[in-house]
């Protein structure tokens, strides 16, 4: 883990800013999908309107992700408890789709083990609320990330919606540049936490 901020993550209870922001220097042994490939539901009474399934595609964001189960399930209990006894909930945003495809822009949640948006990693073209870790990435290269003992680096996750599509979530290039890519590819993943 790396130091990504201190006092930057406002604590979910409201009692000021949680003293230090941890995120995954490496990437996690195993990848994994953000959530389904998107499911279309079509409202029968009215022939023209589509409505789109939350928890696949990017419909419901970042909260209704298979990923953000996962983290809870089967990466959190990993973590020591010498450390997990003192992670703090935080507020998290993100960038999200409704059912109508109607784009959200700050969708906030309560973490205590989440993924980086976009604007953490100094990207605020997407959210405009929360940190931005501008210690820890101040370029390209603050981006790139692999795999303990891996030859080159990876692509990997972020939490924000894709950009223009509900099919798709942020995700880094091993250049350590920014696009989006379909929700239900596995790729790798990067976690943070704060105490």
């Amino acid at each position: 883990m790396q130091i990504a901020a201190f006092d930057a993550d406002e604590l979910a209870d409201g009692s000021g800013t949680a003293a230090i922001t941890w995120i995954s220097r490496q990437l996690l042994e195993s990848d994994h999908r953000m959530n389904p490939t998107l499911e279309v539901d079509r409202d029968l009474s009215i022939q023209t309107k589509t409505f789109y399934k939350p928890g696949t595609g990017s419909v419901g964001g970042w909260e209704n992700s298979e990923m953000r189960s996962w983290l809870k399930s089967d990466i959190k209990p990993l973590i020591p408890a010498v450390v997990s006894d003192s992670v703090k909930s935080v507020k998290k945003y993100s960038t999200s789709y409704d059912t109508s495809y109607k784009w959200i822009e700050n969708m906030e949640t309560i973490e205590d083990i989440w993924i980086p948006s976009c604007r953490e990693i100094g990207l605020s073209y997407y959210e405009t609320k929360g940190p931005v870790y501008s210690a820890l990435f101040t370029s390209l290269n603050d981006r790139i990330k692999q795999k303990k003992d891996a030859e080159s680096p990876s692509r990997w996750w972020l939490r924000s919606a894709g950009n223009g599509t509900c099919y798709d979530f942020g995700i880094v290039y091993s250049n350590g540049d920014m696009n989006s890519y379909s929700a239900d590819s596995t790729r790798s993943v990067a976690f943070g936490f704060c105490m």
